[in-house]
């Protein structure tokens, strides 16, 4: 959890919310600034979450990955990835390693690299679409990645630009979303 930089993102809106005349907040002002009031809000909910996940941290259990991508209709077997190339798939696995850049972000499933079935991609462009860095969202938790399979110096990867394509597992006994 990099707090700084949840502060930064907070202070690099100053500019814009601290923008009216006279010290007088009108329809105008409250207007225009109910969207950040709202993503700031929601942030701060997923943050909370994020703490409150590390303190009561338990490792997700091990899962029959088969049974879970069964239920999807293009679900595979994540070490069947490398045999779909150019086709939208499903699959659920845990998340191993998760290795992060500025530029880049891979996320091992299944296995260790260099022996991972597959790897998620997340370029730098998409970062701010996380509500926090995916180290802190995904290591060690059971996914369930959608997107197009694609081969890189041999091996199955798939390319995620929007966080609504990845999908965190629950454990067995909670409710799924």
């Amino acid at each position: 959890m990099d707090f700084t930089a949840w502060m930064k993102d907070s202070r690099s809106l100053l500019d814009g919310v601290y923008d009216f005349p006279d010290f007088n907040l009108d329809k105008a002002y409250l207007a225009k600034n109910k969207i950040i009031v709202a993503k700031q809000l929601l942030k701060a909910g997923l943050r909370l979450a994020l703490i409150l996940n590390k303190i009561f941290y338990t490792p997700a259990p091990l899962l029959n990955y088969q049974e879970v991508t069964a239920k999807y209709k293009n679900g595979i077997d994540i070490k069947d990835a490398i045999h779909h190339i150019g086709k939208k798939v499903t699959v659920c696995s845990r998340v191993v390693a998760v290795r992060a850049t500025t530029a880049i972000t891979q996320i091992s499933l299944g296995e260790k690299f260099p022996n991972c079935p597959l790897t998620v991609v997340v370029f730098e462009k998409n970062y701010s679409k996380f509500p926090a860095p995916l180290q802190e969202l995904l290591q060690d938790k059971n996914v369930c990645i959608k997107g197009t399979v694609a081969e890189y110096k041999g091996k199955a990867q798939i390319i995620i630009e929007d966080p609504e394509d990845i999908i965190v597992l629950l454990p067995p006994s909670a409710p799924q979303p």
